[in-house]
């Protein structure tokens, strides 16, 4: 997809059309064109035009067949008001400038009707029930639903976020299990600039081994405290500010238990030390 389409298809989307995104999603395009990746104006694979290819794609890789280009984040409507960012691991076998945005309206459409999420997977439910938690101590709220909460309302909450891919590529056969050297060049090649242009007040990143162990090292962190199944940080702004960071167990199908015990410890660690807006 060229830039152009996508900036074209958002300003004529009813949803999308409010100026403050739009200027985001610029500006990380500008970040894509600049660092190479939107040769010509469109995205083009990954393994073809990142600088860090021949490392993350030796010879020998098999690439993926379906679009492969770097993504912007899904940033929803009240993105501004909330700051609320997720991180995750890597789209899962996609890639395009407007996957994030196909993806995360794919889980809202099936959370409105009372499913789970895209593809009826328990991912996109239990990362908005951490965002859940996040969202209402913003606002000075401890939810009495938060073990549990509706799937109609965590459809609501992908517009308090903002949500992204720590790393960009997505190797066949590899579902949320990039390879080595993906983890160690992309976080800090893109992902510390796309927090600098999104400017959060929180991060939720997705993952405990090796997301949390590539991403926490380039966000520069004051380490916090680290009751079990998250670690609690924090971490300045480039132009100020300090970001809350919550380092949480993956919310997979595999892992309920962890992801469970991820949410109980974020719920009551906000609860003994509120989040300051």
């Amino acid at each position: 997809m060229k830039r152009q389409e996508l900036m074209d298809f958002l300003q004529g989307d009813a949803h999308v059309s409010d100026s403050p995104r739009l200027k985001l999603l610029d500006r990380l395009c500008d970040l894509y064109a600049t660092e190479g990746l939107l040769p010509d104006g469109a995205d083009a694979p990954l393994f073809e035009v990142c600088r860090h290819r021949e490392r993350c794609w030796p010879s020998g890789t098999q690439t993926p067949t379906v679009p492969s280009g770097v993504s912007v984040p899904w940033i929803g409507s009240n993105y501004s008001a909330s700051r609320i960012c997720v991180v995750a691991i890597n789209l899962d076998g996609w890639g395009g400038l407007d996957a994030h945005w196909k993806i995360c309206r794919s889980h809202i459409e099936s959370q409105e009707q009372g499913g789970l999420g895209k593809d009826e997977r328990w991912f996109a439910y239990r990362a908005m029930a951490y965002v859940s938690v996040v969202h209402d101590a913003l606002r000075g709220q401890v939810s009495s639903d938060w073990e549990e909460p509706g799937r109609r309302r965590l459809a609501e909450l992908w517009h308090e976020c903002a949500f992204l891919e720590s790393v960009k590529c997505s190797p066949p056969g590899s579902r949320g299990n990039p390879l080595p050297a993906m983890f160690q060049e992309c976080p800090r090649f893109l992902l510390r600039q796309e927090i600098e242009i999104l400017k959060p007040a929180v991060v939720l990143l997705l993952g405990r081994t090796k997301n949390r162990d590539a991403v926490r090292p380039i966000l520069d962190p004051r380490w916090g405290t680290h009751p079990g199944s998250i670690e609690r940080d924090t971490f300045a702004l480039q132009g100020g500010g300090q970001v809350e960071l919550f380092s949480l167990n993956h919310p997979s199908a595999q892992n309920p238990d962890a992801w469970r015990k991820s949410l109980q410890q974020l719920h009551e660690s906000i609860e003994r030390c509120p989040l300051r807006k």
